[in-house]
């Protein structure tokens, strides 16, 4: 069981098991919660002949219906039967990682989304308690919610600045934009910093990291009215140390702010990892449209973390990163690490949810190509829409 990945939940109906092994960790699962039922699947079809022929299941057979074990190479038979039960908001996904590993290369996609999904787990999991910590501080601090924002700006247009090495080449098209345009700029916390070096202030900013660093990303400057958005979960200390206005907001997965937004009527919104997740997720329901992301690298573009001035930036030697993906101008690969890859398909994934995707464009001019985004230069998004 110890390799196992268990999203705990008081609200689990059955339970879904990427892989079989041999059968022990199924075994002690269904000894130890007998009345939920398990839904194994295998997507090896020769290692689930070999294990049917061990006899090492022949226990399953007074379980039939408690314990069900399924097996596909279809990507067809995948979407029909496993995703629809993985969505189900009262199942539990666990994974046996080994499993993962002799998945066929024909299910490439499938195999980088459950390791994706294990990588999230792992990394909620280690900042489980100071999520916890960070929750109770903030909370206490009573902040008004988002209400408000719902559908302030809309049909605005709008640009989301991260941190990204390719933040640097833009700041003269935003000086220009700050002054001469009615854009909306929402800005993440690391971003903000270089932008009020080059004087451009957004209208918002946001803070998602629990940790304590994230402090140096608002003591730079003298400012106390632009208003912070800020996760919950957010470090304490540095939602404390701002004094200028700030909005809580209530996350999707986290499960006491899920309580909190029913119980004050809040909406939820998603997160994916990283405060340019949350802060897309959180100027869609602001009604901002087009939004169009400006230094969203999400890979090592010249070798380097962050944007110049930015705190925490680092150089990286490209060929110590994990994975190549194709660059933003679809000419060549760039250098990424394995969680800023799982960002990227979270952008892709969250505009291929919405199905409108003319509303969201990649001007980072860098970094990866996001698939089933708008891929425009900064000045043509700035020339359609200001």
């Amino acid at each position: 069981m110890n390799s196992l990945e268990l999203n705990e939940d008081n609200t689990i109906a059955f339970f879904v098991l990427v892989g079989m092994g041999a059968g022990y960790h199924v075994r002690v699962l269904h000894q130890a919660l007998p009345s939920i039922p398990i839904h194994v699947w295998d997507f090896n079809n020769n290692y689930a002949e070999w294990i049917h022929s061990t006899g090492l299941l022949s226990w399953m057979e007074k379980y039939t219906g408690e314990v069900t074990y399924r097996v596909t190479e279809s990507m067809r038979e995948v979407r029909k039967g496993f995703l629809p039960l993985i969505q189900n908001p009262h199942s539990c996904l666990l994974i046996h990682p080994p499993s993962l590993e002799i998945m066929p290369g024909k299910l490439h996609e499938l195999k980088q989304a459950l390791e994706d999904y294990l990588l999230f787990r792992r990394t909620v999991r280690a900042q489980g308690h100071l999520l916890d910590k960070n929750y109770q501080f903030n909370l206490a601090l009573g902040d008004p919610g988002i209400t408000q924002w719902i559908n302030g700006f809309n049909n605005h247009p709008a640009i989301l600045v991260s941190a990204g090495p390719s933040l640097t080449k833009q700041f003269s098209l935003l000086q220009d934009v700050r002054k001469k345009s009615p854009f909306i700029i929402g800005s993440m916390g690391t971003a903000l910093t270089p932008l009020l070096k080059a004087g451009i202030k957004p209208d918002f900013f946001m803070l998602s990291d629990p940790q304590d660093a994230i402090i140096e990303q608002i003591n730079k400057f003298d400012f106390s009215d632009i208003p912070l958005f800020y996760l919950c979960t957010a470090n304490a200390k540095a939602i404390a140390y701002y004094k200028g206005p700030r909005y809580i907001v209530w996350q999707k997965g986290f499960r006491e702010a899920e309580i909190q937004a029913e119980k004050r009527g809040e909406p939820l919104i998603k997160t994916g990892g990283s405060v340019a997740t949350c802060l897309l997720d959180l100027m869609v329901q602001m009604g901002c449209g087009p939004i169009a992301l400006v230094g969203q690298d999400l890979a090592f573009t010249s070798g380097q973390s962050h944007a110049e001035g930015t705190h925490g930036v680092r150089n990286v030697n490209p060929e110590t990163a994990l994975l190549q993906v194709e660059d933003f101008f679809k000419t060549s690969t760039v250098s990424t690490s394995r969680n800023l890859y799982y960002y990227l398909r979270w952008f892709e994934r969250y505009v291929r949810e919405r199905q409108e995707p003319e509303r969201f464009w990649n001007c980072t001019e860098g970094g990866a190509y996001i698939n089933g985004w708008v891929h425009a230069k900064l000045n043509m998004f700035y020339a359609n829409f200001g």
